[in-house]
């Protein structure tokens, strides 16, 4: 009866947290809409242990930078950005998701190459405790190898 109990419980709990591809596709259209507007929402985005990956293109040099770390960074490059009117446009967008989390990987263009970089980039999107979708990893190329 009590392993009866657990499994019915364990069904029910379950479907609560699961992510599905239109719930990503969603969460990912707001990314790139509030990265694309300088919107401080973005922050709210990224899960609290949130690990934020930058590899320069063609290497293997790359940095890993904690959420704290990564929003001190963003405050300066989104003024940066905004001034220089810099977005990124985002093309062979792909959602694969199983039942706690989703990936969504995608080649970055940045608005000011004007289509000449291509870069990889993807999300690891899960669930926090209250059901809400937060960025657990976040990787993207960069052509800079100034990390």
């Amino acid at each position: 009866m009590r392993i009866l109990l657990v499994l019915l419980m364990m069904l029910i709990s379950t479907p609560a947290f699961a992510i599905s591809k239109d719930e990503c596709q969603a969460f990912f259209n707001q990314y790139v809409n509030n990265s694309n507007s300088y919107s401080s929402a973005l922050t709210t985005m990224y899960a609290s242990n949130a690990k934020i990956i930058k590899q320069v293109a063609g290497t293997q040099r790359k940095e890993t930078l904690t959420k704290t770390e990564y929003l001190k960074n963003l405050k300066l490059y989104s003024m940066i950005a905004k001034l220089r009117g810099y977005t990124n446009s985002y093309k062979n967008v792909n959602i694969s998701a199983d039942k706690d989390s989703c990936k969504v990987t995608s080649v970055r263009y940045p608005s000011l190459s004007k289509g000449k970089d291509a870069f990889k980039a993807y999300l690891i999107i899960g669930k926090d405790s209250s059901g809400n979708l937060k960025i657990n990893e976040d990787f993207t190329e960069i052509k800079s190898d100034k990390l």
